[in-house]
């Protein structure tokens, strides 16, 4: 491999070495070279000699338990960016039980959100959803996160709780997105900020109007709103078990 110089160009010397004179009216002798060598404009690389992978997707999880449904199948059009499968949420790393993005619920909650994606199709709306069905360990991990944080008031206001209708596939966390191009709707606030501001009302001009058009949507479809939390709805199921799958991925 040639080595490159300060001008950033590659260049290689050739020397030649030479016999003896010949003599005056001889003809000449022979003259042992070096067989040239190609001169680039830059370093060559070499060709990889074996195949070259190209990016792995993102691993997506697999189907469900026989308790749940997949919302990716019983809600076509939705969207998912799941925050606890990934350092983008509270904690700043993945939950236990988040393998691979994905959002199971309870085969109720399923065919209430369908409905809620149908009202809101006229309008050029959709829905992105941040969670749904939770793994039980993921919320005992939430618990002990805001304990070893010292932020027992996320416990005693009810932001983390140690028992989550998401561990039944009864809860989920929800935005508004354009349906075409799903960039989400203005809320006035993130997910999973546990702030003042995440209240339901707390919000002024589009951003309070776009919360209200959600509340509505879910509320007119049976679930029940978290006033602390404009993202939280729930749909309550007394005999749902609480469950510990974890979103593995697909294989």
């Amino acid at each position: 491999m040639t080595r490159g110089l300060r001008g950033g160009a590659a260049w290689l010397l050739l020397a030649c070495g030479a016999g003896p004179a010949p003599a005056p009216d001889a003809a000449p002798a022979p003259v042992a070279a070096t067989a040239p060598t190609a001169i680039d404009a830059a370093p060559r690389v070499a060709a990889p000699t074996t195949a070259v992978d190209a990016p792995a997707a993102p691993p997506v999880a697999g189907p469900p338990p026989p308790e749940l449904v997949d919302l990716r199948v019983a809600v076509p059009g939705l969207r998912l960016a799941i925050g606890y499968a990934t350092a983008e949420n509270f904690t700043g790393a993945p939950l236990p039980g988040y393998d691979a993005p994905g959002a199971w619920a309870h085969p109720e909650l399923a065919s209430a959100l369908r409905a809620v994606d149908d009202a809101l199709a006229p309008e050029g709306l959709g829905l992105l959803v941040f969670d749904a069905y939770r793994p039980k360990r993921a919320t005992a991990a939430m618990v002990a996160w805001a304990r070893a944080q010292g932020r027992s008031d996320l416990l005693r206001d009810g932001y983390i709780a140690e028992r989550s209708q998401h561990n039944r596939g009864l809860a989920i966390d929800l935005t508004l997105v354009a349906r075409d191009t799903g960039a989400p709707l203005d809320m006035g606030g993130a997910w999973d900020a546990f702030l003042p501001e995440s209240a339901a009302f707390a919000a002024t001009g589009d951003a309070l109007a776009h919360r209200k058009r959600l509340r509505e949507a879910m509320l007119e479809h049976r679930f029940s709103p978290h006033d602390g939390e404009w993202w939280h709805f729930s749909l309550p199921h007394a005999r749902a078990p609480v469950l510990d799958v974890v979103y593995a991925p697909a294989r």
